[in-house]
């Protein structure tokens, strides 16, 4: 996932593994409530964060920006 620069802890720089055969794959779906103001931090500067998150994970985000109150 986002790496924002500096010690990464010995941590991997991505969250997901190497795909896996889609033949086996099982679709689902959850939904992550968020304050406004943290957002951001979701989506990060550009929709970098999101965008790289789309791309490793290979699955379709959607961000609504309705409220949920």
């Amino acid at each position: 996932m986002y790496q924002s620069g500096g010690d990464t802890g010995g941590w991997s720089c991505s969250y997901y593994s190497t795909r896996r055969d889609e033949s086996s794959a099982k679709e689902f779906s959850f939904r992550l409530v968020y304050p406004t103001g943290n957002v951001g931090g979701v989506i990060g500067k550009d929709g970098d964060i999101i965008k790289q998150t789309r791309q490793e994970s290979g699955a379709p985000i959607k961000v609504d920006g309705s409220s949920a109150e």
